[in-house]
């Protein structure tokens, strides 16, 4: 299977994974959730892509200018707005002071997630940073979308084979019903009928 980034055939890491799909749906009570269970895949990554992406991790400015740079854009268009001095644009400046404000503190937040991921990338061991690495480029490199369906992958690890049911809900944001059926699918139990019908 080529590397799910550069497309090279040699690769070094190979992630399995299960598939779930997400539709949002927006009604007069708010928007709602459906979620279904696609498949298992497997997505592979060759050993340059993820020696670039954990060179990334450790690089505190490549990570700032990733996750900041819309804050930054925002801040910025907000001092310019709020710099007009003409009496007729107080409501105006009030609009920039509030995109000052947000763009302020989205910038702190990504200035933050930088440094904390710098951190993490440089704590782990190298064998476990660069598998980490890998996976990282598989989140940024696998389909997003099935239609209109968003995607998101949960890992076939032992760290994940080893999560309680509930937890598994909260990590991955995942409805109880689905939940629970990924929970079966990734230990290979039996659907309940199926297994209630094999212990009579």
């Amino acid at each position: 299977m080529p590397c799910i980034k550069c497309r090279r055939p040699e690769t070094a890491y190979t992630f399995r994974v299960l598939e779930v799909q997400t539709l949002h749906i927006r009604d007069l009570d708010g928007e709602k959730r459906v979620q279904a269970l696609g498949g298992f895949r497997e997505f592979s990554v060759c050993a340059d892509c993820a020696r670039a992406q954990l060179s990334k991790a450790r690089g505190f400015w490549g990570n700032l200018r990733e996750k900041g740079a819309p804050y930054g854009i925002v801040l910025l268009l907000g001092i310019a707005v709020t710099a007009i001095w003409n009496p007729a644009a107080a409501q105006l400046r009030l609009v920039g002071w509030a995109a000052v404000a947000c763009g302020g503190i989205g910038a702190a937040a990504a200035v933050q997630k930088a440094i904390l991921q710098k951190r993490r990338a440089c704590e782990l061991p190298q064998a476990e940073a660069a598998e980490q690495s890998a996976w990282e480029c598989v989140l940024r490199a696998a389909p997003k979308k099935y239609g209109e369906n968003d995607l998101e992958y949960i890992p076939i690890d032992e760290k994940t084979c080893s999560t309680k049911e509930a937890d598994l809900m909260l990590r991955y944001d995942l409805l109880p019903a689905i939940a629970e059926k990924a929970y079966r699918m990734l230990h290979e139990i039996p659907e309940k009928e199926e297994a209630a019908g094999t212990a009579k």
